[in-house]
């Protein structure tokens, strides 16, 4: 043990040093071997030529569209031939442990069942009591260091896994410039390297992307229930590359519970490896997904649930009725964690965004938009709409109108996203480019969340017409009060009526935009009847309203005298 810290302490600031004392990977020939041992049995395992050619161009959403850019990806990148699965180092050790399950593996379909974070033996965790320590190699120019720095605070912001730059411990990650993007799976012992190549992998969603290997989660799309949720078209990719594509077994890995998200900052897109770069080597199941996988942004809602699980991140925190799928914040117990659109102490509101709505829908339908359309919207914005339908009824939504948002073959820059519920953990329909999505869709449950981001160049946007298969039972307006709460009801004068309890500090943040063309909305508070500051809280918060409100301009927003 002294003398490992006498070499970390020696070579700290020596970069050739550095090198020589990081992980050793796996030699070529091992390497090639493992993938040569894969592929036949992917090749065995796919004898028959239905299976092979998979799903190719039956659909319009699986045509690549020829005025789409280039997802940039570490794949993009990397000398594939060099990296298990694209951009996964293995040690010498795990190539053996991976050769031997292979060849003494039998079918098993419960090991399809399963995945995410990988566990012992192949694969350890770090000790989440201790940051994990890192360094740079003098390699890794400053301009990236900050890209790096940003992408361990995605992690440490939503995870209570933690950081130390120049830490002590000897098991360490380790920045430097390899040529590439990749990484080790999990804690291998010592000091293991992260390839941050610049340009290319200098990138915070794909450098997030790195980390996550190194914190222990394997690639989304090698889930042991691969099959259940895309179809790996064998026909387009090399033979000496069906490797990249082999599920990992349960005895590898564990996804505790977790549902597959196409969303994944760890799913590949859709052309990797591809002979053919028109045609998809991998198609979603559902194919409304296919725009939604190989996502650069950053961690998604379930990546940091798999590592919030994977090192009891939650087992400090107490019960908390936390609402459309959240769970305690490791980093604060007394507040949930959110899926992406929702906010409130226990996701219980709509994320607040310069525009949407919490918008009840009737059998009467209405539109949403993105903001300006039909002309361009302005760049970088934001806008979540939650539509609720009453308790019972289905929400559906049609696209209309023009329909336009910058292109590539994954949608993560400017895009609108539908989730159907009633999991809101999962990423939902992510549509991009100029071709108006064909599809009615409808929700299991009674919410959707619409979400639309314009973060790249102005366009035109999206419309859409949302409405529910029953329309609300009428009741009377009133309202009650208590020391600590309020009922505010929201009532149009001739369709809706909702009654919503929040505290005397948050009221109308939900009872909003409820109501259909033409309609009069009327918006009632206890705090109408004296309390002068609660009452200028309440104005305020229908001015905003009104305000945002031009994704439904026809509602006349009035506050009225009770």
């Amino acid at each position: 043990m002294l003398r490992s810290v006498f070499l970390l302490t020696l070579c700290a600031s020596v970069a050739l040093c550095a090198s020589e004392y990081r992980v050793k990977k796996a030699s070529r020939a091992s390497l090639n071997r493992l993938k040569r041992l894969i592929n036949e049995k992917t090749e065995q395992q796919h004898s028959d030529e239905k299976k092979l050619i998979g799903v190719l161009d039956d659909s319009p959403l699986l045509v690549r569209d020829p005025t789409a850019q280039r997802h940039h990806d570490e794949l993009a990148v990397n000398n594939l031939d060099e990296y298990f699965q694209g951009d996964v180092e293995l040690s010498e050790t795990q190539v053996e442990i991976l050769e031997k399950e292979i060849v003494e593996s039998a079918e098993d379909s419960k090991a399809r069942r399963r995945r995410k974070v990988g566990k012992a033996p192949l694969y350890k965790r770090w000790d989440r009591t201790r940051p994990i320590s890192y360094d740079f190699a003098s390699s890794v120019p400053y301009s990236t260091r900050i890209k790096i720095r940003q992408a361990i605070q995605l992690w440490e912001r939503k995870t209570c896994v933690r950081f130390q730059e120049s830490g002590p411990n000897v098991d360490r990650l380790e920045f430097f410039d390899g040529g590439g993007c990749s990484s080790f799976v999990g804690r291998t012992g010592g000091t293991q390297g992260i390839s941050i190549s610049t340009p290319g992998c200098d990138v915070v969603g794909i450098i997030s992307h790195e980390i996550g290997h190194a914190l222990g989660i394997f690639h989304e799309q090698a889930r042991p229930d691969q099959s259940s949720h895309i179809t790996v078209n064998y026909r387009n990719i090399p033979i000496g590359r069906w490797n990249n594509f082999y599920p990992v077994s349960l005895s590898q890995a564990d996804v505790f519970g977790l549902p597959y998200d196409a969303g994944s900052v760890m799913h590949y897109g859709a052309y990797g490896f591809a002979t053919d770069p028109y045609t998809p080597t991998i198609t979603t199941t559902d194919k409304n997904l296919q725009s939604t996988i190989g996502q650069r942004a950053g961690p998604s809602f379930l990546d940091f649930a798999a590592i919030n699980i994977a090192y009891g991140c939650n087992q400090h925190c107490g019960y908390l009725p936390c609402r459309h799928n959240g769970y305690p914040n490791p980093n604060n117990c007394s507040e949930c964690l959110c899926p992406d659109g929702f906010s409130g102490s226990i996701c219980q509101y709509v994320q607040y965004t310069s525009c949407g709505a919490h918008i009840a829908v009737s059998q009467d339908s209405v539109s949403i938009y993105s903001p300006n359309h039909p002309y361009q919207f302005d760049s970088n914005s934001e806008c979540v709409w939650l539509l609720e339908a009453p308790p019972g009824g289905k929400v559906f939504l049609e696209f209309e109108d023009v329909f336009q948002f910058g292109c590539e073959d994954t949608c993560d820059k400017s895009f609108v996203e539908v989730k159907t519920g009633p999991d809101f953990r999962v990423t939902g329909y992510r549509f991009c480019c100029s071709t108006r999505p064909t599809k009615r869709f409808q929700t299991l449950g009674n919410e959707m969340l619409v979400l639309f981001k314009g973060n790249r160049e102005r366009s035109r946007g999206f419309k859409a017409r949302v409405w529910s298969d029953v329309s609300p039972i009428f009741t009377t307006t009133s309202s009650t009060t208590t020391a600590a709460t309020t009922t505010t009801t929201v009532s149009t004068t001739a369709l809706t009526t909702v009654a919503v309890e929040e505290s005397t500090t948050e009221r109308l943040s939900v009872a909003v935009s409820h109501g259909v063309s033409g309609k009069e909305v009327a918006v009632k508070s206890v705090a109408d009847a004296g309390n002068g500051s609660a009452r200028e809280s309440v104005s305020k918060r229908i001015a905003n309203e009104k305000k945002n409100a031009h994704a439904t301009s026809w509602f006349v927003l009035q506050e009225r005298t009770f």
